[in-house]
């Protein structure tokens, strides 16, 4: 039995529609452990409403992280902005060394 991923993409005379759907079926799925987690607090009958507000946040936060690091094109913002501060560090005393790190971060962090 093939698998429904083959069936469609051989079907489908526009492959590069597939990225599309999987960011449509995976944004809504990245919330899967917060609403998990929310269920089983709620489900014991002594909800800790602070950890269910904390959850849904740092959720939230690292969606927002992820889809910014997609429109922007990198792999991962968060790991841009670390690098962005590497390279800070690294080129407090000169600007070209500044850039060659942030550069080569990036270049690491690029998609193929």
């Amino acid at each position: 039995m093939s698998s429904p991923t083959f069936m469609i993409a051989t079907r489908n005379e526009q492959v590069e529609e597939l990225v599309i759907y999987s960011y449509v079926i995976g944004f809504p799925c990245s919330f899967i452990n917060a609403l998990i987690f929310h269920f089983v607090n709620l489900y014991t009958g002594r909800p800790v409403k602070w950890a269910i507000v904390a959850v849904w946040i740092g959720t939230g936060v690292f969606v927002l992280l992820s889809l910014a690091g997609l429109f922007i094109f990198v792999y991962s913002f968060t790991e841009h902005i670390l690098f962005t501060f590497v390279g800070e560090k690294i080129g407090e005393e000169s600007n070209t060394l500044h850039l060659i790190s942030v550069a080569v971060g990036i270049a690491v962090l690029m998609p193929f």
